[in-house]
């Protein structure tokens, strides 16, 4: 866990503050963990199966019993007598300590729900924040296509005031302009959406300033760094552990219904002092010790894991398969398209082809830039993705293992 990253948030958020909210990745994960209610009142759990675990396996408590009883009558008539009592309950068979192993199981299951009530949380984060990553991206994208659209529109206007354009290519480029400043807008209304949809994750009013500070690419780098992309194996993740745990809680609770069968048994010890009066003799009194012993008659009275596993091998092939079609087009077809936009405004500015070919070669960009950024946003969930699969955030403490 990165400690300085709550440090950050501190610092440059503080409690109370109406200034701007600075986060990166890492730093809205740990921001809404510190926030998120219902988590808070999970960890209560654990503290509850801690505190049952204190008492169980114990004896009850033994029982002293004191009595006094006398006669009503005055002088050396009056008869009683006193008895003092102590007894014990005693299991015969091992209740006391399948009682306590039912107490720790519990306090493990407790502990592992919260883990992964955790891990499903910082998951639902993770792609929230991406897709709010790749919609501020996509405003930068938008943002060159309409840049290069006013600048196509006084190319045009030029070519037209030398005579050697058209008032169709000036319509044509100022159509791509306005079309461009509406995808812009809509793009801008998109980022909104996705912050409002974060912000409630992060404990933040509807109206607190956020700002992203990390990109797509930063997010994909520091996801890449934070899984294993190998060969899947069994997850040690909280909800295997939960699941094996509950296993071992019915297996534990069967055990003490078994050794909850037989009663305890009650060893008691006993004393009395009796004072009796027999005329025309004189008063007597007797010592009685006892020890009593009371026996009640008993008359009456795999699967989960391999699902993650092959959650999880998913996950990686989704990886896979999303990283190939975007390093693919990163690497091919945009500098291709690069290349072939360069030489298409060239010839378009020297007079040798007209303007058609411009549009749409820009219309081709656009959509590949577009293609490219929107595969970068799912290569990027798919890392999130793996990542709670095999839930292995940084932020998430190791599961205790018990001795």
């Amino acid at each position: 866990m990165k400690f300085p990253t709550f440090l950050s948030l501190f610092f440059i958020f503080p409690i109370g503050s109406s200034a701007e909210l600075r986060l990166d990745l890492d730093s809205a994960v740990t921001l809404a963990l510190r926030s998120h209610a219902q988590l808070a009142a999970a960890r209560l759990e654990v503290a509850v199966a801690k505190a049952r675990l204190i008492d169980a396996g114990k004896l009850p408590n033994p029982e002293v019993e004191v009595s006094l009883t006398r006669s009503q009558a005055g002088g050396d008539d009056r008869e009683g007598n006193v008895f003092a009592g102590f007894s014990q309950r005693f299991p015969i068979t091992d209740r006391l300590r399948q009682t306590r192993k039912v107490r720790e199981v519990d306090v493990e299951l407790a502990i592992a729900e919260v883990q992964d009530a955790e891990r499903r949380f910082i998951g639902a984060v993770q792609r929230e924040y991406l897709r709010a990553l790749e919609a501020e991206a996509t405003i930068s994208v938008l943002t060159d296509l309409k840049t290069n659209a006013q600048d196509y529109v006084a190319l045009a206007e030029q070519r037209l005031k030398e005579a050697l354009g058209s008032e169709l290519d000036l319509a044509s480029a100022k159509t791509e302009a306005l079309l461009a400043d509406q995808s812009l807008r809509v793009g801008e209304g998109h980022f909104r959406e996705t912050l409002a949809a974060l912000r409630p994750l992060l404990g933040l009013d509807p109206e607190a300033q956020v700002r992203l500070t990390d990109g797509l690419s930063d997010a994909v780098a520091e996801l890449r760094d934070q899984v294993n992309v190998g060969p899947p194996a069994a997850p040690d993740r909280a909800d295997v552990v939960s699941a094996l745990l509950a296993l071992q809680r019915a297996e534990a609770m069967l055990d003490l219904a078994h050794a909850e069968r037989l009663e305890d048994w009650e060893v008691s010890l006993g004393y009395e002092n009796e004072r009796t009066v027999d005329e025309p003799f004189d008063a007597d009194r007797d010592h009685f010790f006892g020890v009593g012993l009371r026996i009640p008659l008993p008359f009456r009275n795999k699967g989960k894991g391999r699902m993650a596993e092959a959650e999880v091998a998913v996950a990686v092939e989704s990886v896979r398969r999303t990283h190939i079609a975007f390093s693919g087009m990163q690497a091919d077809l945009l500098p291709l398209l690069e290349q072939r936009e360069e030489q298409t405004r060239e010839a378009y500015a020297q007079g040798a082809i007209d303007f058609y070919p411009v549009i749409q070669l820009q219309q081709q960009k656009g959509k590949l830039r577009q293609m490219l950024l929107a595969n970068e946003g799912e290569y990027a969930l798919a890392l999130s993705t793996l990542q709670t699969a095999q839930g292995s955030h940084p932020a998430l403490n190791p599961f205790p293992t018990s001795q």
